[in-house]
């Protein structure tokens, strides 16, 4: 399968698995949560995370395309996950700073309080994980290739 093939597919399978979240967020402009897609992504991972994943997924596709000796090889599934665990990382110090305005408050939050801040601190290991799919393709393709198959 040629790069160019690869690439259509990655992009399909995005559009397919973020179109429910596009529109349960985006809304049609009358709804009070009508949000914009581009708003929620910048206000759920926050200005750290916009700039880390660039740079998380950039490295990791670098160091896959570059692993060729043997040593590195072993190495190979930390680069991939790269982005994976610069998503973990906003993901606990999302659920970390959401569960300490829990425990500062007075009163028990109520459920339409506390799930906003659950998703969007989710949302960053959900990014992460769609962000390795890059380097694991090369790998793939890799492998593939030397089996004779590609």
């Amino acid at each position: 399968m040629k790069p160019t093939k690869w690439f259509v597919c990655f992009c399909m399978a995005c559009l397919m698995a973020y179109a429910p979240m596009v529109a349960a967020y985006a809304g049609d402009g009358d709804e009070e949560r009508g949000v914009s897609v581009i708003t929620f992504v910048l206000h759920a991972l926050g200005l750290k995370y916009v700039l880390l994943f660039p740079v998380a997924v950039i490295a990791s596709v670098f160091l896959t395309l570059r692993s060729t000796k043997g040593t590195v090889h072993a190495a190979t599934p930390l680069f991939v996950l790269l982005p994976f665990f610069v998503g973990l990382k906003g993901t606990t110090e999302g659920l970390g700073s959401m569960f300490l305005i829990i425990a500062q408050s007075v009163r028990a939050p109520e459920w339409r309080e506390v799930s906003p801040g659950m998703t969007s601190s989710l949302f960053s290991l959900d990014i992460g994980l769609l962000l390795c799919l890059p380097a694991f393709l090369i790998v793939v393709w890799r492998l593939l290739r030397a089996d004779g198959r590609a």
